[in-house]
């Protein structure tokens, strides 16, 4: 019996150590498992909208077909704003490597600014060449009325140029007025269309009879 009751404060000692080392080795791997959060979600890498200077815009001029480089979102007519490229001068990364990044600034930005899409050379020039129509609209379209004669002159003028072209008569015609309107619309001309002859010629529209301005945009020599 003595020789037990000196033994057991030693056995008490290392039973407690086994114990508390058991207790700090499995609390260190449930601390392991706690711990693990999850990836935060990756955010926009380019914010685009008027506060941010850095950016140029390439955008297509809907008159002339070529495109025009601007440095601020109200320098691009309303009528080119669905397909417009942006890029930073100042990062190589903006856009990619082999990239476009193409925005649609058409409508109002959000909180995050104007939606963007990050894409390939080939996929957006497959996008925004001309698709072929049945129906192709002419060269030229001359809106007249039955009394005007300078509309009658501009008719005339352009026969003897063999030019050709669809002349559209605003008093015969009951729909006439409304489809001109649509067509000022889509073009972003807020001008007049009270005055005749108005002319229709490569997507933009030239009120009055100039004969100079006609032949400058036809290539009339």
């Amino acid at each position: 019996m003595h020789r037990f009751s000196q033994s057991l404060p030693a056995m008490l000692v290392v039973g407690v150590t086994i114990v508390l080392v058991s207790a700090s080795i499995g609390g260190c791997r449930r601390g392991d498992v706690s711990t693990k959060q999850s990836k935060p979600k990756p955010r926009n890498v380019l914010r685009i909208d008027e506060s941010n200077h850095k950016l140029v815009y390439l955008y297509r001029d809907p008159e002339s077909g070529s495109y025009k480089r601007v440095r601020r979102i109200s320098e691009i007519p309303q009528a080119a704003r669905r397909r417009v490229l942006v890029s930073n001068p100042l990062s190589a990364d903006v856009p990619p490597p082999g990239k476009l990044i193409v925005a649609d600034l058409s409508g109002k930005p959000g909180a995050d600014g104007y939606p963007y899409a990050i894409v390939s050379e080939e996929e957006h020039h497959r996008r925004v060449a001309p698709r072929p129509s049945l129906e192709k609209r002419p060269r030229l379209v001359m809106y007249s009325t039955s009394t005007c004669g300078v509309c009658r002159n501009a008719r005339a003028y352009l026969k003897s140029k063999n030019v050709k072209f669809r002349e559209v008569v605003l008093d015969r015609d009951a729909g006439a007025m409304t489809r001109l309107a649509k067509r000022a619309k889509e073009l972003d001309d807020r001008g007049d269309l009270n005055s005749v002859p108005i002319f229709d010629i490569k997507g933009r529209l030239i009120r009055g009879f100039n004969r100079g301005q006609i032949d400058l945009l036809l290539g009339i020599h």
